[in-house]
C-alpha cells in the first residue's frame, strides 16, 4: 500500500508554483513574494489551509512585506484552528528559505525598528502626511509601527471570530492587504501587486458591480502614480490607495439588512 502525505495530492496542483521557489532565490525574494503570497490566498480560497501556511512561510522568508497579508492568515488559522504543528510548519518554511538566500549571499542585515524608512516607494499613509508642511520633522516611524501592529490585530480579532467562507475570502483579503499597504511602513510598490491583482480580479468576475471598478481603478491608478518621478505623485497616489481602502472597508465591515457583518456587499 502507498502512503501519501497530507500536503501530496495539493502540491501536485500547485507544481507550477513549485517553480516560483527556486526563481525567488536566483532572482531575488524581492521579486517573488506577492506570487508566492497569491498562491498562498488561492489556497485559502480552496480550504487547504495546511498548504496555505506552507506557502505564506515561503513568502515570508523571501521578504518581511508579505506580512501585509500576515492578519488574513492569521485570522482563517484561528478561525480554522491550525494545529500547532502547522503553524510551526510555515515557520520552518520561512526558516529554509532564509537559509538558502543566506547562503547564496542574498541576505543584507536587518535595520532596527526605529531606523525602517516610512517608505520605500509605496504610497502608504505615512508619504501622504509626510507631505504636509511641518510633518517631515516629526519622528512618523514609530506611530506608523504602533499602527500597523494595531491594524493588524483589529483585523486579526474581527475576521477570526467570523465564519469566512470562500466566496468571502477575496473581499477580506482585499480589505487586508488594502489596510496593511496603507498603514504599513517601510514597503515598496511591490506590495501593491497582491491589492491590485485582487482587485482586478473582483472586478472582472463582478462586472456589473461598479463598486468593484472603483476600488480596482483606484488600487491600480495608486499603483501607477506611485511609479512616476514628479514629486506630487506619491501623496496623490497615497490618497488613492486610502480612498480604496475606506470603500472597501464599507463594504466588508458594514452590517447587511440581515446583520450579518461580512457579507459581499457593494461599496
Amino acid at each position: 500500500m502507498i502512503v501519501t502525505l497530507p500536503l501530496e495530492r495539493p502540491l501536485r496542483r500547485d507544481a507550477l508554483a513549485v517553480v516560483l521557489i527556486p526563481l525567488g532565490l536566483v532572482l531575488g525574494g524581492a521579486l517573488a513574494w506577492p506570487l508566492v503570497c497569491l498562491v498562498a490566498l488561492r489556497a485559502a480560497v480552496r480550504g487547504e489551509l495546511r498548504l496555505m501556511l506552507l506557502w505564506y512561510g515561503v513568502a515570508l522568508g523571501f521578504d518581511p512585506q508579505a506580512l501585509l497579508i500576515g492578519p488574513f492568515i492569521a485570522a482563517l488559522a484561528i478561525q480554522r484552528r491550525a494545529a500547532p504543528a502547522w503553524v510551526a510548519l510555515a515557520g520552518l518554511a520561512a526558516a529554509a528559505i532564509l537559509l538558502a538566500r543566506g547562503y547564496i549571499g542574498d541576505l543584507s542585515m536587518a535595520p532596527f525598528l526605529l531606523d525602517l524608512p516610512l517608505s520605500r516607494g509605496a504610497p502608504n499613509l505615512w508619504v501622504l502626511l509626510r507631505a504636509v508642511p511641518g510633518m517631515w520633522e516629526l519622528p512618523l516611524i514609530g506611530l506608523a509601527l504602533v499602527a500597523s501592529v494595531g491594524a493588524a490585530g483589529a483585523y486579526t480579532a474581527w475576521f477570526s471570530a467570523r465564519r469566512l467562507y470562500s466566496h468571502m475570502m477575496p473581499d477580506a483579503v482585499l480589505l487586508c492587504a488594502l489596510a496593511m499597504t496603507t498603514v504599513m511602513p517601510a514597503t515598496d510598490a511591490t506590495a501593491l501587486v497582491i491589492a491590485d491583482i485582487v482587485a482586478l480580479t473582483l472586478a472582472l468576475t463582478k462586472g456589473s458591480d461598479p463598486a468593484r471598478w472603483r476600488v480596482a481603478g483606484l488600487a491600480l491608478g495608486a499603483s501607477t502614480l506611485a511609479l512616476l518621478p514628479q514629486p506630487a505623485a506619491p501623496p496623490i497616489s497615497a490618497v488613492a490607495l486610502l480612498i480604496a481602502t475606506l470603500l472597501q472597508a464599507r463594504a466588508v465591515l458594514k452590517p447587511a439588512a440581515n446583520d450579518n457583518p461580512l457579507m459581499p456587499r457593494t461599496a
